[in-house]
């Protein structure tokens, strides 16, 4: 968690992190988001997508039936 309510943790680990994958999140804290990370967004409002920040990739959908495929994909 990051963000207003969230801990130093949270915080850190998105700072540092390479990908962050965002799953039905509008994150509205701007200050919060990586500097370098690749950002990917999967939402069923297409409003969404890259509202707060720009995405690498963004896809509108399901989460859970996005994943499914994601991972059918990667999996042959």
């Amino acid at each position: 968690m990051t963000g207003m309510i969230g801990g130093a943790a949270g915080y850190h680990a998105i700072l540092d992190c390479d990908v962050l994958l965002q799953l039905g999140a509008d994150f509205a804290w701007p200050q919060f988001y990586p500097d370098r990370a690749k950002i990917v967004q999967i939402d069923l409002d297409p409003t969404h997508i890259g509202h707060r920040h720009p995405v690498a990739l963004g896809v509108v959908g399901n989460i859970k039936e996005t994943l499914e495929l994601c991972c059918l994909a990667c999996a042959t």
